[in-house]
């Protein structure tokens, strides 16, 4: 045997299984949580990057028509709505 093992104090412990068991089942929950959090910001991103173009009219060549400008006006306005409330849930969860 090595010094250093003949140095160290014995030590005996036990296991607390039901605290493990009640860590894992916080900890699996909070993993679970991240992930809806991170599927819910990817569908807002994804939102977004579709409302970027609506707004700019990047999307349409030359000088956009009447009827063209309220379909445009009304898709930002549907596409902005549903990622504001996205924005909420996330938000208030």
């Amino acid at each position: 045997m090595s010094a250093c093992a003949a140095a160290q104090d014995v030590r005996i412990g036990y296991v607390d299984t039901r605290r493990i068991e009640a860590e894992s089942c916080r900890s699996s929950a909070r993993w679970s949580a991240q992930e809806g959090i991170r599927a819910r910001e990817q569908q807002i991103r994804d939102l977004q990057s579709q409302i970027t173009p609506i707004a700019s009219g990047s999307s349409r060549s030359g000088e956009p028509g009447a009827s063209d400008l309220q379909a445009r006006a009304n898709a930002l306005a549907g596409a902005m709505r549903k990622s504001d409330q996205m924005a909420v849930a996330l938000g208030g969860s």
